[in-house]
C-alpha cells in the first residue's frame, strides 16, 4: 500500500480533487488535529493514524553513518567555525530574519558560520536578491567555493539538507514567519540532537513543536534581535 504523511492545511480541498485522498491505504496524521481534518474529507477511519510527536524516527539513511556525515560535513565547510547556524528550508522573509539575527551573532562570535539552505532552488533571484540586499559576499555548495569573510555558506543542492544537520550548533526551522506556510518540519535537524529555533507561525508542526518547547529543546523568536542572542 502507499503511506503518506499527512500535514494538511486549515483550508479544505476541492471536491473535485477528494478522490485522491482515498486512494492512500494509510495516514500518519501529526496529531489529533490533522486527523480529525482527514475524517473529515470522509477518509475511513481505520486508514488514519494519529501517531503525535513520538512518531519521529531519524530517517534510515542516518543511522549508523553519523561520524562519517559530520567528517564529510566539515570536509565540505573546509573549517571548523566554533558555531555554525543551519537555516533550512528558507523564503525570503526567513532569510532576512535570519542574516540580521546572523549580524548580531557575528559580533561576539566573528568566526561562526550561516549555513542557507532557501526551500526553492529553482529560482535563485531571491535568496540571491536578499543577500545583496544586505551587502554580503557568499559561497555556493554547488560552486565549491570557499567561505567568505561574511561567513554564509548557501546549501544550493537537492537532498542534503538533513546530512548538514549533522554539523550545525543550533538549528533554524524556515516558513515560520508567515501563517500560510505554518512552519517546515524540525525533524531532520531533531534526528541529529540540534538545538532549535523557529519563528512564531508554526501551525503545521504544532504537536512536535510544542513537545520540543516543553522540554526547552526549541525557542521561537518574531524578531532577529532575541533570534541573535539566542544563537
Amino acid at each position: 500500500g502507499t503511506v503518506f504523511t499527512a500535514r494538511l492545511g486549515r483550508g479544505r480541498p476541492r471536491s473535485s480533487g477528494r478522490w485522491r485522498f482515498h486512494t492512500v491505504s494509510r495516514w500518519l496524521a501529526q496529531g489529533p488535529g490533522d486527523a480529525q481534518r482527514l475524517l473529515a474529507l470522509d477518509v475511513p477511519a481505520q486508514r488514519v493514524v494519529a501517531f503525535g510527536a513520538v512518531g519521529v524516527v531519524a530517517p534510515d539513511a542516518l543511522v549508523g553513518e553519523r561520524d562519517a556525515i559530520r567528517a564529510k560535513w566539515r570536509g565540505i565547510l573546509g573549517s571548523t567555525p566554533d558555531t555554525v547556524v543551519v537555516a533550512g528550508s528558507t523564503h525570503p522573509d526567513d532569510e532576512r530574519h535570519v542574516l540580521a539575527a546572523f549580524a548580531l551573532l557575528r559580533r561576539t562570535h566573528p568566526g561562526s558560520v550561516l549555513v542557507l539552505a532557501p526551500l526553492d532552488l529553482k529560482r535563485a533571484e531571491p535568496w540571491q536578491d536578499v543577500l545583496r540586499g544586505v551587502g554580503w559576499d557568499w559561497a555556493t555548495r554547488s560552486g565549491g567555493e570557499a567561505i567568505p569573510e561574511s561567513g554564509v555558506f548557501v546549501l544550493d543542492t537537492y537532498g542534503e539538507l538533513a546530512e548538514c544537520y549533522s554539523i550545525a550548533t543550533i538549528a533554524h526551522i524556515g516558513g515560520s514567519l508567515d501563517a500560510r506556510r505554518g512552519g517546515h518540519t524540525p525533524a531532520e535537524a531533531l534526528a541529529w540532537g540540534v538545538p532549535l529555533t523557529m519563528g512564531p507561525e508554526r501551525g503545521q508542526q504544532l504537536v512536535l513543536t510544542d513537545a520540543l518547547i516543553e522540554a526547552g529543546v526549541l525557542e521561537v523568536y518574531a524578531e532577529p534581535e532575541p533570534l541573535g542572542a539566542c544563537w
